[in-house]
């Protein structure tokens, strides 16, 4: 069979995908894959993205290779709380406010180049321990509250109020047994003009948790964000990360709704494929690359997930597959048969393709029709 690029396969899945939403922009990049690059690469890439609010502020520093080099992103989530830390791919609204802080190298004058020489070595321990009980006093520690449960939300209510879009609105906001529950209510996807629901919800996870961790957390062991029908997100404390510019959930990433999915199946014969579908259709192609490779890391989101033909054949495609052997990124693609509609894990499937990177590890002949189709539109 004649090997077609895995790009133009991409290509094809892409062009025919359509989303909406409210107008939603994806980072181009992960928060720690800046840290080496130069700002206004940076800069340029969030506008390109979509973002209209983006702001470089620099900072002095006397080490002369990090000029010009990024030092931290800070996407405000609300006006006074910014978050340090996201992945490429999470979305944000186009016009939050970003400021990318950068280093500017200022050669240093005589006199401080005397105050920053050497120190005898008998005070290098006692500065290295001084240096480290900063670090630690670095990481952001929410004021501690003193307030029943009732104020306590008031105070969450306060908190997160800005963190959602005009198609939407908060539902219930509960305390109970030590669990946090925040229902909103997602508009429909025609509501929004580029992106699903699904796709809002899960910025708004990021923008409400983010907020909600400014406060103390000794309140709850457990968050809840329930968004109805489009999903729910399940936060504990184990989930969450402390720096010194505040504290996030990681991953923030939407949950499957089983209730949701349950009606969809009942009410879907052939398409499209239901969100438990996707989810199932995902984890079998997890499962197949695990089986060929060792040291592979998958993305959270990313995924092209669909119909391959009419005779019940799936495709799964990503480009975001890392491999331990490997610094770049590779592309996935399956191809495989369930034995039913509502195929799960414990279903058995037939694996008709299965390539990561430039190499095949299944193929059965199945495809080969279409990659036939997909060379002649390239010719």
């Amino acid at each position: 069979m004649k090997k077609i690029p895995i790009c133009i396969i991409a290509i094809i899945i892409i062009l025919s995908l359509t989303g909406c939403g409210i107008k939603q922009v994806r980072m181009p990049f992960d928060s720690s894959d800046t840290k080496n690059m130069q700002y206004t690469d940076v800069v340029q890439q969030l506008k390109d993205a979509g973002f209209e609010n983006v702001e470089a502020e620099p900072v002095v520093t006397e080490q002369e290779d990090k000029d010009s080099l990024v030092k931290n992103i800070d996407i405000y989530v609300t006006d006074n709380y910014p978050a340090h830390s996201f992945k490429e791919n999470q979305t944000y609204a186009y016009n939050k406010r970003i400021v990318v802080t950068f280093y500017v190298y200022e050669t240093p004058s005589e006199d401080e180049a005397v105050e920053t020489s050497p120190e005898p070595i008998e005070t290098v321990e006692e500065s290295s321990e001084q240096s480290s009980e900063s670090s630690s006093e670095d990481v952001f520690v929410p004021e501690k509250l003193d307030v029943t449960d009732e104020e306590y939300l008031e105070l969450v209510k306060k908190e997160i109020d800005g963190c959602i879009g005009s198609f939407e609105k908060y539902g219930d906001i509960t305390l109970k047994d030590k669990i946090l529950t925040i229902s909103v209510k997602m508009g429909a996807d025609s509501d929004y003009e580029y992106l699903s629901a699904e796709d809002v919800a899960e910025s708004r996870i990021s923008d409400i948790t983010d907020a909600l961790l400014i406060l103390d957390d000794s309140y709850w062991d457990k968050v809840i964000l329930d968004f109805g029908n489009v999903g729910i997100y399940t936060g504990t404390k184990n989930d969450i990360e402390s720096t010194s510019y505040g504290r996030y959930f990681y991953p923030p990433f939407l949950d499957k709704n089983k209730e949701k999915y349950e009606e969809e199946s009942s009410s879907s014969e052939t398409e499209p494929l239901t969100s438990l579908q996707i989810e199932y259709a995902k984890a079998i192609a997890k499962r197949e690359c695990d089986y060929y490779l060792s040291g592979v890391t998958y993305p959270k989101s990313g995924y092209y997930v669909g119909r391959f033909d009419d005779n019940g054949a799936i495709y799964v495609y990503t480009d975001q597959v890392e491999l331990k052997t490997k610094d770049e990124k590779q592309a996935m693609f399956l191809v495989f048969t369930p034995q039913a509609d509502d195929f799960d894990l414990l279903t058995n499937i037939t694996v008709h393709y299965l390539s990561v990177g430039n190499k095949v590890y299944t193929d059965d002949g199945y495809s080969d029709n279409f990659f036939s189709q997909l060379s002649n539109m390239g010719n």
